[in-house]
């Protein structure tokens, strides 16, 4: 009886504990993507790329867009923190049709270019756009993202 007691008491203890944030977590890189085309144009002009990521996990999470030329010069990195069940959208540069939380890489000019999304968890999930950032309703061209570590028994 006193072994249930204390195994109850342990259980409700650990189930009451707060979850504690995992931004300070390591990065891992958890999506892929060619096709990264940004105009270089002013704010709600010419194309760009947008991406969406959501944070699944019930913690902050943190996120790293890092977008890559392509003459594979120096990568142009961005971090944020996402809150729980939090969705960010990020462009390289504003886009009429969208919201964004942030900018990536305003004012650069992306031809063929790539990036690298990496999370402090595997319950990031991300997507992301070719956009005509001058359109006031979404006009784009959905990218094909390559999935690094996949969510165990889930499909994307």
């Amino acid at each position: 009886m006193k072994i249930l007691s204390i195994a109850i008491a342990a259980a409700t203890l650990l189930t009451t504990v707060p979850a504690i944030a995992a931004s300070t977590d390591p990065l891992r890189v958890i999506y892929k993507v060619s096709g990264v085309l940004d105009s270089g144009a002013g704010p709600n002009m010419g194309y760009a790329t947008v991406f969406f990521c959501t944070n699944f996990s019930s913690v902050e999470e943190r996120v790293r867009i890092s977008l890559r030329p392509k003459n594979a010069g120096a990568p142009i990195n961005n971090t944020f923190n996402f809150d729980p069940g939090e969705t960010q959208t990020f462009a390289t540069h504003q886009a009429l049709a969208y919201n964004e939380d942030n900018t990536l890489a305003a004012g650069i000019i992306f031809r063929q270019g790539s990036a690298i999304i990496s999370a402090t968890t595997v319950n990031v999930h991300c997507s992301t756009a070719q956009v005509n950032a001058t359109a006031t309703v979404p006009v784009s061209i959905a990218l094909h993202m390559v999935r690094i570590r996949p969510k165990s028994n889930s499909q994307e």
